[in-house]
């Protein structure tokens, strides 16, 4: 029977990440380490959806997940302003 080292050997560390998307429109990728962060961000005028913790291999995979969580709800990609749609004043 395989050991567990053996069973483990090559595998993946699963890491723990959340994101957010600015009012910006950019996409903000962090490592979860706190609550006390996601709190901080939930107070910020600058972010527009949280997209709660959750595990991925890498950067990339958890940037991918935060894209695929806000193009379900409709919020990626998001609308870029044109100058035709700005407004005078």
């Amino acid at each position: 029977m395989e050991s567990l080292e053996s069973i483990n050997e090559g595998a993946y560390k699963l890491l723990s990440w959340w994101g957010y998307l600015h009012t910006s429109g950019t996409i903000q990728v962090k490592r979860y380490f706190r609550n006390e962060d996601i709190e901080e961000a939930m107070e910020s005028p600058f972010v527009a959806y949280i997209v709660l913790p959750f595990e991925a291999i890498s950067r990339e995979n958890a940037e991918a997940y935060i894209k695929e969580n806000l193009k379900s709800r409709g919020l990626y990609p998001a609308k870029q302003e044109t100058d035709d749609s700005k407004k005078s004043i």
